[in-house]
């Protein structure tokens, strides 16, 4: 490649949303390349999560589909018209957003009859679904097509090694959020804490959970343990018992509402609905502590938020980021999300601490995630490019090539 132009990097995404920008910021501050965000839709389920590029001159957000809903992403008009865009944009360097979603099969089929190199973006981990042999057969196949790869942490590294990517090519950094905008506006909201705790209706003391309302996100599991918490508990150290917030929203919202008046917690836990970007700071500056219930979970991007703005975290051990974002007993627990009870005592004990080690927990929580942001992705992927372009990878056989045509022709 000639290193005297400039880079063309393009990055395939579901639809763009606010980490994705972040990310990318902090990428076109280092790097000097042409960096556009191409996005198979324009819209999301929460029209809170969507974003415009307009305002970050440096990064192009472009849709291939512009209109198109989440129920057409199987239709092959989104193959050609993501075909369509790429072949506009002619990128040097692409990064596919994992292999299992919409359009990764068609955007490195393209990269391979164009001769472009192919970075494989990944927060997989072995855990996090069950697998199939068939399954891992065609990722092992898919990685063939991919020069490098750009991991979420440790987990995932392990994962993409037992795949077959050679551990030169595998770099790390993936799952990183703007701190800065999260740590800034928590200091600022907890000087004028009282006032913003009345504009958004929030108790004295709460665990928050932030998420979809979805199955894997095992909120049912958590309102049970919460149940738990306050039947098993006379009190908390500060002389009253911790409320939970949920914020989010989904298609969950009918049987949680249902669950919350079974177990009597009418006047305990609250739902607030999915909050938009802005008032998020808000509700986590305010919170006691943070919990992540998830029986399944690629990351949790929502544990970077939480700890950015300086809360102790509960996070379940099956979230990809404990591993690397929890220093149990420093920053926060880790728990088995399957069970009542160790959701249950880590909500007693976070609850029953001292104020003052809440807050150092709170103070680690910070330190720790300021080694994930945004600047931490810029690295790994600027690495990522260096090894791609470097790297002479033996060229995909005909019946790998055969294989990623069947799997785009199935699955644009």
């Amino acid at each position: 490649m000639n290193e005297t132009r400039v880079i063309r990097l393009c990055w395939v995404v579901y639809n763009g949303v606010h980490y994705h920008m972040a990310r990318l910021r902090a990428l076109a501050h280092s790097a000097q390349w042409e960096i556009t965000l191409l996005q198979l839709l324009d819209n999301d389920v929460f029209a809170a999560l969507e974003c415009s590029g307009d305002e970050y001159s440096r990064i192009r957000l472009v849709t291939a589909a512009p209109g198109l809903k989440r129920g057409s992403l199987s239709d092959p008009a989104l193959a050609k018209a993501l075909e369509r865009k790429l072949s506009e944009l002619m990128p040097d360097i692409v990064c596919v957003n994992g292999w299992g979603l919409p359009g990764s099969a068609t955007t490195l089929k393209w990269c391979h009859n164009h001769h472009r190199l192919a970075i494989m973006m990944s927060e997989s981990t072995l855990m996090d679904v069950a697998r199939s042999p068939l399954q891992e057969y065609i990722k092992r196949v898919l990685l063939r097509f991919c020069h490098a790869m750009l991991c979420g942490g440790t987990p995932h590294r392990e994962y993409a090694l037992a795949l077959g990517m050679p551990g030169e090519c595998i770099f790390l950094g993936y799952d990183s959020i703007d701190n800065n905008t999260f740590d800034k506006a928590s200091h600022a909201i907890r000087m004028q804490a009282e006032h913003i705790r009345q504009s958004l209706s929030v108790p004295q003391r709460y665990f928050l959970a932030v998420s979809r309302f979805s199955e894997k996100k095992n909120l049912c599991g958590l309102l049970y343990a919460y149940a738990a918490y306050r039947s098993s508990s006379t009190s908390s150290q500060s002389g009253e018992l911790w409320h939970l917030i949920l914020l989010g929203d989904g298609e969950l919202r009918p049987a949680l509402e249902a669950q919350i008046v079974a177990l009597n917690l009418e006047t305990s836990v609250h739902l607030h609905g999915f909050a938009t970007y802005e008032k998020l700071p808000g509700y986590y500056a305010l919170a006691s502590a943070f919990v992540h219930a998830s029986t399944t979970e690629q990351w949790g991007l929502v544990v970077n938020e939480a700890m950015a703005c300086g809360l102790p975290v509960l996070v379940s051990e099956r979230c990809g980021c404990a591993r690397d974002l929890i220093d149990e007993g420093i920053n926060g627990y880790r728990f088995n999300p399957y069970s009542t009870d160790a959701i249950a005592a880590v909500m007693q004990r976070i609850a029953t601490l001292p104020e003052r080690e809440r807050e150092s927990m709170g103070e680690a929580s910070r330190k720790i995630i300021a080694d994930w942001g945004p600047e931490r992705f810029a690295r790994g992927l600027q690495d990522a490019v260096s090894c791609a372009t470097a790297t002479k990878r033996s060229r995909a056989t005909w019946v790998d090539r055969l294989i990623l045509g069947l799997v785009a022709s199935i699955r644009p």
